[in-house]
This record gives C-alpha cells, sequence and structure tokens, in this order.
C-alpha cells in the first residue's frame, strides 16, 4: 500500500469509525471496491484490539514505520515500544526515565487529534474505574495525567504473557486446567463487579495469562477502556456517539440491541469465552456482522459438548464425554439470550466453576436426587462402601421394576417380589451399624440417605405402591443409623400412603411396627403402643399362621413400651410369651432374637425386683449372645450390665464386680471412652467398688 492510498484509507477509516452501525454499512457500500476492502480491513483489526493492551501492533502500524513517539518521555515514563493499538490511542512498553527506582509500565497514550471531549471522558472515567480496583487477577493502575500537549495517558502494570486462548493451545492444557483458567477469570471479573463495574469488552485479548515465580499459571484481566460504573451518571455511556461498547463475537444480546447493560452482560462474555476454551471455537460465527448480530440473537448455541465433538477425532470423543453434561449446562447457563436467565454476575458463575471442580452439583443443572448422587459417588469414589451402593441399588431398581411394571403388568408380582430383596439386602447391610446409636451417620451417609429419600420420592411420584415400601425401608436404615427426624419423615409418609392407597396390608404392618420402634427410641412410648397394637391387629388379619416370628416382634415391641409406662405386669407376660415362641423356632435369626427376648424379660423381672428370677434369664441370654454374636459384642456388654445389677441386689458382690468390669471393658473397645453407655458402665462400676459389689438399698 503507498502513502496515498494509506492516507485515504486512513481518513475514510476515522470518517466510518465515527458513524452509527446503519450509516457505516451505508457509507462502506458507497466506496469503491478496493477503497471498501481496505477500510473494512481496518475496521475489523480495530475491533479486535480496539483499546486493548499488549497486542500485537495492527498492520497498519507495520506499514507506518518507526512511531516518533518511541523514545520520549510522557510523566516519569520513557515510551520504548509500541505494543498495541486502537482507533483513539496506542499502548506502550514504558519505563521509569526519572531514576527514583526501576519500573516498567504497558502506558496507553490518546493519539493526536483524538482527544475530543468524549474521548477525554472515557480515559478520566478508565482511571476512576481502575483506581477502585485491587485485585491479583487485574493489571493494576500505576499512575496517569496528562502529556505537555494536554493528551491524558493511563499507566499500567506490564502484563508479560498471552492471550488466554493462544496459552491454553500452545500448551495444550486439559480440561480441569481450562476450566480453573477461567475459574481465575471469573474471580477477577467478580471483584470488579462487587465494586460496581462491568467490564463490557471481555474477550482473549483482553486476558493475558502469565507465569509466576513457581510455575502456575496466573491470569490478567485488561482494558477498562469501556467499562461502566453501575452506581455513576446514567447518561454517561463510557463510549462515543454511535458505537456499541463490545467485540462483537463475545457481545451480549442487549449490547446487539443497544439495551441495559449489567452484570449479565459480563456473565455472556464469560461464557463465550468458556464455550471457546471447552470446544475450540465459539458459539456464534457468520460471514458477516449482520448474520452474526443476528445468530447472537435468535440462534441457540449447539452444546460445547456437541462442537468439540466435532474437533480433531483423535480427542474429540474424549473431550466431547468430559464436557457433556455439567459443564454444556454452566456455559448454556451463561449464554441465555434473556439476562434475567443466565448467572447474575461473575460471583455465581464462579461459585458454579468451583462445584464443577469439586464434584459438586452445579447450579445449572435440574436439581434431581438421581444427578446429585451421581456427584455423591463421584466425590466419595474408593471410599463409598456396599452400604451406599445397596442404597444406590435400592432406588434405582424401584424405578426400573416401575417402568417394567408398565410394560409386563403380568410380571408385576416377580418385579414386587425383587424389588423387596433388594430391600433386604440394603436393611441387612445397614443393620450392621451400631445399634445403640453410639455414633449418628457420619456426614457422607446422612447425605447419601437424603439423597436416596429425595431420589425415591422424584422417581416414584404418583405410584404409591412402589414408593411406601421404599419408604419403609429407607425409614428403617434411619433409625438404625440415629438419624429418628428423617425416619420419622420417611416412615409416616409410608404408612399414609399404605393407609390411602389400600395397599398391601403386610407392608402396611411392617411399616407401622418401625414407627413404633422409632417411637420407642425417641421416648413416645404411647405412640410405640399405639403403633404397635395396629400392627398387630394387620398381622393378626392378614398374615398365614406360619408367620410367628413377626408376631414375636410386634409382641417385643408391646412389652418393652408397656414397660417404660409402668405397667411391668403386661409387660412380662407378653415377654415370656415372645420367649416361648423363640424357644420353638431353630434358625440362627431366632436364637438372636431370642438373646435380646431373654435380656428385656430378665430386665423386666429386676424392674418387678423378681430378682431370683431374673438371674437365669440373664445368663441365659449372655451365653446365648456369647455363642451367636461372639464375646467382645457390644450387645454381651449390655445383657452383662444388667446382670451385674442383679448380681448386687442379690448380695453376689465379686460377681457384680466382674460383671461390670467387663461390661466396661467391652463398652471401651467398642464405643470409645465418651459414650453414653461406657459412662454408665464407669458409674455403675464406682458404686458397687464403693459398696463393695453389693447395690445400695432403695
Amino acid at each position: 500500500m503507498d502513502d496515498s492510498r494509506y492516507s485515504e484509507a486512513k481518513r475514510l477509516f476515522n470518517e466510518a469509525q465515527s458513524l452509527s452501525p446503519e450509516d457505516r454499512a451505508a457509507f462502506l457500500d458507497a466506496l469503491a471496491p478496493e477503497a471498501r476492502a481496505d477500510v473494512q480491513a481496518l475496521l475489523d483489526a480495530d475491533a479486535e484490539i480496539d483499546d486493548a493492551f499488549m497486542q500485537p501492533v495492527a498492520n497498519l502500524n507495520e506499514i507506518m514505520g518507526h512511531d516518533p513517539q518511541i523514545g520520549t518521555q510522557v510523566g516519569a515514563f520513557r515510551l520504548d515500544q509500541l505494543i498495541g493499538e486502537g482507533g483513539m490511542g496506542r499502548v506502550y512498553a514504558a519505563s521509569r526515565a526519572d531514576g527514583a527506582f526501576q519500573q516498567q509500565v504497558a502506558l496507553k497514550l490518546v493519539k493526536r487529534g483524538m482527544d475530543t471531549a468524549a474521548v477525554l471522558r472515557r480515559f478520566e472515567a478508565e482511571r476512576r474505574i481502575l483506581a477502585r480496583l485491587r485485585h491479583p487477577g487485574i493489571a493494576r493502575l500505576v499512575g496517569g495525567g496528562e502529556t505537555e500537549d494536554g493528551r491524558p495517558y493511563v499507566a499500567m502494570e506490564l502484563v508479560d504473557g498471552e492471550q488466554l486462548n493462544e496459552y491454553v493451545e500452545r500448551y495444550s492444557l486439559g480440561l480441569q486446567d481450562r476450566v480453573r483458567l477461567m475459574l481465575q477469570v471469573c474471580e477477577a471479573v467478580a471483584h470488579a463487579h462487587r465494586h460496581l463495574v462491568v467490564h463490557r469488552d471481555l474477550k482473549p485479548s483482553n486476558i493475558l495469562v502469565e507465569t509466576d515465580a513457581s510455575g502456575r499459571p496466573t491470569v490478567k484481566l485488561l482494558d477498562f477502556g469501556i467499562a461502566r460504573l453501575l452506581e455513576g451518571d446514567p447518561d454517561d455511556a463510557l463510549t462515543l456517539t454511535g458505537q456499541r461498547p463490545m467485540s462483537r463475537p463475545y457481545g451480549a444480546p442487549e449490547q446487539v440491541r443497544g439495551g441495559e447493560i449489567t452484570t449479565a452482560t459480563d456473565v455472556w462474555a464469560l461464557g463465550v469465552l468458556l464455550y471457546q476454551l471447552l470446544a475450540g471455537t465459539k458459539p456464534f460465527s457468520a460471514d458477516n456482522q449482520k448474520g452474526l448480530e443476528t445468530a447472537i440473537l435468535e440462534t441457540d448455541p449447539t452444546l460445547p459438548s456437541a462442537a468439540a465433538a466435532r474437533g480433531e477425532p483423535s480427542t474429540a470423543s474424549g473431550a466431547a464425554r468430559r464436557v457433556r453434561g455439567d459443564l454444556d449446562a454452566v456455559c448454556l447457563t451463561a449464554l441465555a439470550k434473556e439476562p434475567e436467565r443466565r448467572y447474575p454476575n461473575a460471583d455465581a458463575f464462579a461459585a458454579d466453576l468451583r462445584r464443577y471442580l469439586d464434584d459438586l452439583p452445579v447450579e445449572a443443572r435440574p436439581p434431581a436426587a438421581s444427578y446429585r448422587i451421581r456427584k455423591f459417588m463421584s466425590r466419595h469414589r474408593g471410599t463409598v462402601g456396599v452400604a451406599s451402593l445397596a442404597l444406590l441399588v435400592l432406588v434405582a431398581s424401584a424405578a426400573f421394576y416401575t417402568t417394567r411394571l408398565r410394560a409386563e403388568r403380568d410380571r408385576a408380582e416377580a418385579a414386587l417380589a425383587e424389588a423387596d430383596a433388594t430391600a433386604t439386602f440394603l436393611e441387612d447391610i445397614f443393620g450392621a451399624a451400631d445399634p445403640t446409636g453410639a455414633d449418628p451417620a457420619d456426614r457422607s451417609s446422612r447425605e447419601l440417605l437424603a439423597l436416596g429419600l429425595e431420589q425415591a420420592r422424584e422417581n416414584l411420584a404418583g405410584q404409591p405402591r412402589q414408593l411406601a415400601p421404599v419408604l419403609a425401608t429407607l425409614g428403617r436404615v434411619h433409625i438404625a443409623l440415629g438419624l429418628y427426624d428423617e425416619a420419622s419423615g420417611a416412615l409416616t409418609d409410608a404408612v399414609r400412603l399404605y393407609e390411602d392407597n389400600d395397599l398391601d396390608p403386610l407392608g402396611h404392618r411392617d411399616a407401622l411396627l418401625q414407627l413404633a420402634n422409632l417411637s420407642y427410641r425417641t421416648d413416645d412410648y404411647p405412640a410405640a403402643v399405639q403403633h404397635a397394637q395396629a400392627a398387630l391387629r394387620l398381622h393378626e388379619r392378614h398374615a398365614s399362621p406360619d408367620s410367628i416370628g413377626n408376631r414375636l416382634e410386634i409382641l417385643n415391641t408391646l412389652a418393652i413400651s408397656y414397660s417404660d409406662l409402668d405397667s411391668l405386669g403386661l409387660a412380662a407376660r407378653l415377654l415370656q410369651e415372645v420367649v416361648e415362641g423363640r424357644r420353638a423356632m431353630t434358625s440362627e435369626d431366632a436364637r438372636v432374637d431370642l438373646s435380646v427376648n431373654l435380656n428385656n424379660l430378665g430386665l423386666i423381672l429386676y424392674e418387678l425386683e423378681r430378682y431370683t428370677d431374673a438371674l437365669p434369664i440373664m445368663d441365659e441370654s449372655i451365653a446365648l449372645a456369647t455363642d451367636v454374636r461372639g464375646a467382645e459384642h457390644p450387645y454381651v456388654a449390655f445383657a452383662l450390665h444388667g446382670r451385674a445389677g442383679v448380681h448386687a441386689k442379690l448380695g453376689h458382690g465379686q460377681k457384680a464386680l466382674d460383671d461390670e468390669r467387663r461390661a466396661l471393658a467391652i463398652g471401651e473397645a467398642a464405643f470409645g471412652p465418651d459414650h453414653p453407655f461406657v459412662d454408665a458402665a464407669r458409674s455403675s462400676l464406682e458404686e458397687f467398688e464403693a459398696l463393695g459389689g453389693v447395690a445400695p438399698q432403695d
């Protein structure tokens, strides 16, 4: 390009730049083809680097040759090298020239002839905005002032880095590292938002990545030249008349329309940046400005995972798989056409990226329990045991069988039987938890069970026949882990479903029995009796004659509940019936239950002051518990503690001391020194030792 052509192109470029987009299009159409091509090239270059810090010099400057400003002094700084140029100003690498200390800066200087009132307002606004921002992810303000001929300048921290998109590609960063860099960008923008500043021109060329002393990549956000203070003068657009403050590929719909600018406007640009990092392409493209603006306003972007799948064949499928799901949702939330449907600000965007990196559910995804369970399992990889897997199997199988029931009504009973087997497996696994509630469920178990309940309610909504037994099973598991409030909600809902929908009476019976057991554990003995009696009535009406174990279980709950209502005689008679029934059963489970029933009967006989009757009952209970559970089982400690009291009442001082010491040793080994049972055993032992093993007289 010769000098005359260059001068004409620059003149036409400056004229086109001052026009509104509509007038600019007509202006370009009226130019000769060669002139139009020259001006359009300059406009396109300016759109990419307008007012940017530390950009490659545009072709126009290369044509111009040496910049006469190089080597001159501006304020305390000497201009060393031109590193960027936009329509209104240039950016120089500069060094401190006053000898006070060594310092390098990026110095932004308004061009001669461009120092109009609007440009001066914009420069001053940028300086005022930068003065409010102090964040490691934002290039800091060093100073500012005016040249001798009255042109304003701003001196900024000089960042030795490269553009965000170029950095991630050059170092072939993996997905997690790309998201971590994007999180840094969001955190820097969030700082601006908290100080009521909207950047309005976020794009890769305004985000540099440099490496710190430890080798860690650090993001630096640049160029607040068209930023806006949310609390400022609403009439001060901080931009030239007829120019929309944005770089077209990253502009939000409201910027295209000339609408209200909010923090959600920056969220859109952040969404475009994240999309580009994930998919390797921008979400919107077109052959010309009009087509691009139409796409931004009217076209829904392809999922970034789908765009990634169209990349290099060797990596596309893996990239798409990793992006699919959470990051798809995060991107599309940021790119919602309506600002109110996006993240409200960069803080919220950053929070979802942190959740993604921490394997937590992201807010952008629908809050389905099944999704949150998958995230739970991912977070606890390697630590989630068979009980957790069993819970997933229970809820998932309930949903599966529900679907199958709709398709295969003739196989309904078989499907329900299999689902019941899954529920029983879950009960057995969680039943291994401390039956005394020694330790409440740890946080991960609590979270998993809560998600299981929620997923059951979601997956089986409107299907009471399937939901009721699942809720009853989960209620029982919550009881085993000491989560009584959660158990109450699940069991109460299960009982209501059985009652309201006239469902399986034996399932109803079992749910009532669990509710009775829960009431007993929470000291609501009248309610325990009420629920157990209702369970017994259902059993008597509907159970087969050979289901003796279920009846004895109900009678045991009734008996211990009556004992705490001071109906000790009735409680003893019920337990004697239970013990006789258990003695007739030969299974291993029946022997375990018998040891419990014998201990309960012995304790009631103790309360009735029938110590001689109580002792052989307790002897049998301890021998049986030792045989079926092992000598160190906590239940043996409970039984020894009870028998020690009987020995003491009978004057068997040494036997009382031996039983209590053994109970304390087992308890401390099983539960640790601070468990309530251990405290009780220790107190009894101290009392027995003080009295020589003889119980105090009432």
